[in-house]
């Protein structure tokens, strides 16, 4: 599921703050980057509702499996 294609001017994805709160926030941040909802919450957690922060530390977490 690529949510980055997404040509509404409304695409929570190029937002640069993701709601938490909002499940389907968390599910479209684990699709996007690859990581679990479980582990999406808790980068949330760990590292706020910025989404380039989450998406780095996403990636950290991907760049260890591999």
């Amino acid at each position: 599921m690529d949510f980055r294609n997404d040509d509404r001017p409304d695409n929570p994805a190029d937002r640069p703050i993701l709601s938490g709160n909002e499940e389907y926030e968390v599910q479209r941040l684990a699709a996007e980057t690859g990581i679990t909802a479980n582990q999406a919450r808790e980068l949330i957690r760990e590292h706020g509702l910025d989404r380039a922060a989450l998406l780095k530390a996403a990636g950290e977490i991907t760049a260890r499996r591999a």
